[in-house]
Formats: structure tokens, sequence, C-alpha cells
């Protein structure tokens, strides 16, 4: 006789019960056990880091910097490695990257949101500008040539495009002239693009207008801030999606705090390329490129000077 049949209705429930208690508990030691064993995070060890947002020449002594203080921090040994504008990335734990940038890599499953970039210790968010010489009106724009940063900025690009086409401004049959800098750090191209006349507008972040202005770039009155487009997140920082989970939690739970203690001088710089701090991220904060990516930058953001 088969004993299970044997048994009554209720003594049956009874034993299957127990038996999921049993291998819920074996799942849950199991789990802690594997926590309890992960690596220690150690402050040698290694980080590899792509950047893709930056341009060496622009970004590597400050990241240098930085680095230094990171292993002195205890937060790990980091090693940079630079991808070209149009270069995919791989072969890094982590990856500094444009919203543009870490929205494609999110969507292709190969990345995960980690943290946002604060553009300055009083926000999260950049706002672009659409800058033109002295004296021009909006009117002026219609049908000119229009200089932005790069095409994976959305302070030095998306922004001020969004606010150029939300005044009604033409761009230009099938964005033909639209242009870019070449290269994700010459903002003084697009400053003196405008400036010398080669192109009715320019697209730049309020930031990076307002630091070029400081250092005496050009004279009072030369040029100014026509349109001012929607805040958006530049800098994220991504994590490979196969990174191991102890090397992630320990690397993002110490790079906040260590940024933030940064000294003034490595400050002011980490400040000069976006970061002047970190804050926690996640998918929901890509959904501003949702509202205006699609819209603005289709059949323009392939053009290039």
């Amino acid at each position: 006789m088969n004993t299970a049949q044997a048994l009554p209705p209720q003594n049956r429930g009874s034993r299957r019960l127990w038996s999921n208690i049993l291998l819920y508990a074996v799942v849950v030691l199991l789990a802690a056990a594997a926590n309890f064993f992960e690596p220690d995070y150690m402050a040698q060890v290694p980080i590899r880091i792509g950047i893709s947002a930056y341009d060496s020449a622009f970004a590597a002594p400050i990241l240098e910097r930085y680095s230094d203080l990171i292993m002195e921090k205890g937060g790990g040994d980091i090693i940079w490695r630079y991808f070209g504008e149009d270069e995919d990335p791989a072969g890094c734990d982590f990856y500094l990257m444009t919203s543009i940038q870490a929205r494609d890599a999110v969507d292709s499953g190969m990345m995960k949101i980690s943290l946002a970039g604060s553009a300055t210790d009083a926000r999260s968010h950049s706002f672009g500008v659409v800058i033109a010489r002295g004296g021009t009106r909006l009117k002026d724009l219609n049908g000119g040539k229009f200089i932005f940063t790069s095409r994976y900025s959305a302070s030095g690009f998306l922004s001020p495009l969004s606010a150029l086409i939300d005044q009604g401004v033409d761009t230009g049959p099938e964005s033909e002239d639209i242009f870019f800098t070449g290269c994700r750090s010459c903002d003084e191209k697009v400053v003196y693009g405008v400036l010398f006349g080669r192109y009715s507008a320019g697209g730049i972040s309020l930031d990076r207008f307002r630091k070029i202005e400081s250092l005496g770039g050009f004279d009072s009155g030369e040029l100014s801030v026509l349109l001012t487009g929607p805040s958006v997140q530049e800098i994220f920082l991504v994590a490979s999606a196969g990174i191991e989970r102890w090397k992630e939690k320990g690397f993002l739970d110490r790079l906040p705090s260590i940024t933030e203690g940064a000294p003034p001088s490595l400050k002011n710089d980490l400040v000069s390329i976006g970061i002047a701090g970190f804050i926690p991220a996640d998918e929901n904060s890509l959904e501003f490129l949702d509202k205006y990516f699609d819209r603005t930058a289709a059949g323009s953001i392939h053009h290039f000077p």
C-alpha cells in the first residue's frame, strides 16, 4: 500500500507544509552563507572604470588625482580605460557615461545604473543654454547653422536643442545645419564658433559657458544666452551587469563619501567635469530622456561638421 495515500488528507497537507518550510529554510541558509563567505573588500582591490563621457586629454589629469584619493581612502585601486566616442565600452567593472550613453547601455542589458553625478553641490541636474552673438534675436536664427558640444551630451545638445524646437526655431531641413565640435570636451569650439560668426547659435551647458566667461574668454556683451533648456542629468556611473556583488556594493558604498570629502582643489576640478558628488540613481533617473530625446534628436544626432 502507498504510505502517502494511506495518510489522512490533513496529515498529507501537514507533511507538505513542513517540507516547504524545510526547503525555504535551506534556501535562506544558503543565501546567508553566500553573504558570509563573500570576499572582504580591500583598499587594494582593482576596480576598472571605463570612461566614455570624457576625452582623456581633458579628464586624465583630474581623474588620476581622483584615483589617488580613492585608493588612499580605501575605495580600491582604480584603473581607468578611455573609450572613443563611437567605441563600444567593455571589459570594465564600472563606466562613467553621459545619460544618453547610459540609456543605450542599460537598454542593451549590458549595464545597470548605479549612481548619478551631481553637477554642483547645490543641485544634481544641469541646464543647457543657447548662446548667440550680442543683439541676436530668436527670429534671426531661422535657417541658420547651429553647433553643439557633443551628440552624446544632454546639457550640451539635448537640452538646448529642445529649447530651440520649443520656441519654434527652424533648425534647417532635416537638421542638415546642426553640427558638433568633434570631441566631448570642446566647449570652447562652441563659444568661438558662435563668436566669430561661423554659426548662428550654439548649444552648451550653462556651467561650462559661465566658466569660460569667468576666465575672460570673451568680452562683456559679445555673447548672450538666448534660451535656457530643461534641466537634465548629465553624468552617470553604471556597473557592468556581470560585476561581482561584493565588489559592486563595496565600491558604491565608499565612493560617495570619498568624493564628498575631496580636498578643495580636487573638488573644484571634479566640478569642472560635472562631478561635485554622487547620489543614488536607478533606471527611473533616465526618464527625462524619454521626454526630450526622440522628439528633438531624430535626424540630427548623426550629423557632423
